[in-house]
């Protein structure tokens, strides 16, 4: 029989379902049908990882690269693509050659560079890049950071464009929270956010009033506040629908916790289109001790969660249509149960009352746990990974009670 037994509508339908529950089998649909190959190719090659790409490693680089060659059109369906380097030293600095063989991925949206142990990228390597990616929305760095091994590299600043496009505007900047660096990055100096952004407007790369996200904690510091303060009152957040922060208690030591929440709070209040609100909550001590027994950590005061709830029970309602919550916790649940516990329980009163929130539906919690230093050995804090999200799940019940739903995990660092 010739032809297509189905419409071309209704074999799309089809791959998509193949997509979502085994999308391992989409190489073989774009082998076995020509009816199928181009939804299949679109679906296959739309997110994209290449990894290993850091330095020589060209391996894969160079396997996509031929991919493509042998079928241009391949590289129009390339909308989200992730470059993955692991080196065995730390503080690597991306090169040129690194970026610049993405060109072709005209229609590339989300841009997202990972590197484990951390690293850094120059704003001299970045930006022509990103500029040549007319349809680039979203960038996201993952232990890579915007800066350099020296001080004075990290803040200088390319030469703008003559002229600048008016079609590139990113949306989205997130520079996630990396771990292994949250307290104390060694061997990396960040460009200053305020020299970043502004270098970014210059180069037509983003737009005043522009941005939808801005999760870049560890370039807003609270614990030393005011070039965060500076940074936030000069920039036009008129949109902002995302933001992450990060506080660091330090028991006594700099800021206290409530002081760092609460300036925070005043910087943002004005964003009422914020939807989602991440936040990365870190006591000093346990992070920084590997040693650490339960017996050595007190149950540390709410006011971390108080100054949040402080924030969010103003009258009228801040940001009224937020969404999601999210925590990232460094700190041992079982040291939550007499402070915390009440503290959520208030927190939870606030934002499931529909009234206030009316959009609010989600809480994520991620729990770190720190590992033990053998198998044998007991675990220092909580009794397990499984453990602590049981007792995360207890202790940000009020939410689920609420009608929320709560989302727990828990995972070793």
């Amino acid at each position: 029989m010739q032809g297509n037994l189905l419409p071309p509508e209704l074999q799309d339908r089809i791959i998509d379902f193949v997509q979502a529950v085994a999308p391992e089998s989409l190489t073989a649909c774009a082998l076995v049908s020509r009816a199928c190959r181009a939804r299949a190719q679109h679906l296959i090659f739309s997110c994209t990882t290449v990894r290993n790409i850091g330095g020589y490693h060209t391996k894969h680089r160079d396997a996509f690269l031929d991919i493509l060659s042998a079928n241009s059109q391949l590289a129009l369906n390339v909308s989200s693509l992730t470059l993955q380097r692991y080196d065995w030293v730390p503080s690597v600095i991306w090169g040129s050659r690194d970026l610049n063989w993405i060109e072709p991925l005209v229609n590339l949206h989300t841009l997202t560079l990972k590197a484990a142990p951390p690293s850094c990228v120059s704003m001299h390597t970045l930006f022509p890049i990103l500029r040549i990616l007319p349809r680039l929305e979203s960038l996201v760095l993952h232990g890579v950071f915007v800066g350099s091994h020296k001080q004075a590299e990290a803040s200088s600043v390319p030469s703008p464009p003559s002229e600048v496009s008016t079609t590139i505007g990113l949306q989205n900047l997130r520079c996630t929270v990396y771990i292994p660096m949250a307290v104390w990055p060694r061997g990396v100096y960040l460009t200053p956010v305020d020299t970043l952004f502004k270098a970014l407007v210059d180069h037509g790369l983003v737009k005043q009033g522009g941005l939808k996200t801005l999760d870049i904690p560890h370039y807003l510091p609270w614990d030393r506040p005011e070039p965060s303060q500076a940074f936030l009152a000069q920039t036009d957040t008129s949109r902002l629908q995302r933001f992450g922060a990060i506080f660091v208690d330090k028991r006594g030591d700099g800021s206290p916790i409530a002081h760092q929440v609460r300036d925070m709070s005043r910087c943002i209040q004005l964003c009422s289109f914020l939807r989602s609100l991440e936040i990365t909550y870190i006591d000093r001590k346990c992070y920084g001790e590997y040693g650490l027994a339960l017996s050595d950590i007190p149950q540390q005061p709410s006011d971390f969660i108080d100054s949040l709830h402080e924030h969010l029970a103003h009258a009228p309602s801040p940001h009224p249509t937020l969404k999601e919550l999210s925590f990232t916790i460094v700190y041992p649940t079982c040291r939550m149960d007499a402070h915390f516990k009440p503290a959520l329980a208030l927190l939870a009163q606030v934002l499931c009352d529909s009234v206030r929130y009316p959009r609010f539906r989600r809480v994520h919690v991620h729990l770190l746990v720190r590992d033990r230093m053998t198998t044998a050995a007991p675990w220092p804090w909580d009794a397990s990974p499984e453990d602590t999200t049981n007792r995360g799940m207890w202790l940000f019940s009020p939410f689920a009670h609420g009608g929320m739903e709560v989302e727990v995990d828990a995972k070793l660092f």
